[in-house]
């Protein structure tokens, strides 16, 4: 979460406040659903970290 919030604030002062929410919704819709196509727990593991 320190991570994700020190990206987004980033990406927002550069990109401006919606373009940077829009981004930062995206990928974690794309990272939230990255999970469900892991094919294996090695795989899993790593896109739950992302």
């Amino acid at each position: 979460m320190m991570t994700g919030s020190m990206v987004s604030s980033l990406v927002s002062d550069s990109f401006g406040r919606k373009r940077g929410y829009l981004f930062v919704t995206l990928c974690m819709g794309f990272f939230g659903m990255l999970p469900a196509i892991a094919i294996g727990p090695g795989t899993y593991a790593v896109s739950r970290f992302l």
